[in-house]
């Protein structure tokens, strides 16, 4: 999904950065235009897992921020509370492009986007934190701070107390969150593109959880709690 970057965002302008990764999806998208061949641009937005069950084949980048704040590994989540966090499940996303490939549509732009359905931040920290706890496990809550600040107090201070590994992880965090966060809702044309596509905030909340689930129980993170749980008792 090639979603710019909010006004006041700096993304790395490196080659493996998030500038680098919203260019190349504009660099495809032109050349499909300019190759002259019947086509759809179809625009998804973070794929998450399966709407009934959280599965998924492989991990995304939500992922693995989700699974830092279960497992209490991210003091500071790099944006604001109340930005928005668009994703959708991969059967949502997987239908849309079936029902576009059987219409035979042509020369349109979609995008498989939550749109004004996005969970804002706020809401997903607090998901994480409940799959946590259910698991036997205590995270911290961590603060979420926009990342201008991240990038103006809390790098500078961490160049002084963090060792170069855990500045390098927290870049990488970061990162990671400048390419899902944004500012306003993006556009949606799930409901365009067939009946029963679309997912309210409250919909989309519970197949979060389930992704954040499905990637615990893949992880282990349930044996490894009880595990801890038994050596501090004994």
């Amino acid at each position: 999904m090639a979603r710019p970057p909010d006004a006041g965002e700096s993304p790395d302008q490196g080659p493996g950065g998030p500038a680098a990764y919203i260019a190349s999806k504009i660099a495809a998208e032109r050349a499909v235009r300019d190759s002259g061949l019947p086509a759809t641009i179809v625009r998804p937005s973070i794929i998450i897992g399966d709407t009934a069950d959280g599965h998924i084949s492989a991990f995304q980048g939500l992922h693995k921020v989700a699974g830092s704040i279960v497992l209490n590994a991210v003091p500071v989540v790099p944006a604001a509370p109340d930005s928005l966090i668009d994703c959708v499940p991969q059967d949502v996303a997987a239908r849309a492009v079936g029902m576009l490939v059987r219409a035979g549509q042509t020369g349109e732009e979609h995008w498989l986007t939550a749109g004004e359905s996005a969970l804002p931040l706020i809401e997903m920290v607090d998901g994480c934190v409940a799959v946590a706890h259910r698991f036997g496990l205590r995270p911290d809550r961590p603060r979420m701070v926009p990342a201008e600040s991240v990038d103006r107090l809390l790098m500078p201070l961490l160049a002084e107390v963090a060792s170069h590994a855990q500045r390098r992880r927290f870049k990488v965090f970061t990162e990671l969150m400048l390419l899902f966060q944004g500012e306003t809702a993006l556009p949606s044309t799930l409901d365009k593109i067939g009946p029963g596509l679309a997912r309210d905030r409250a919909g989309l909340r519970e197949a979060f959880i389930r992704s954040v689930e499905y990637w615990a129980h893949r992880q282990g993170v349930l044996v490894a709690a009880t595990a801890a749980r038994n050596g501090a008792v004994a």
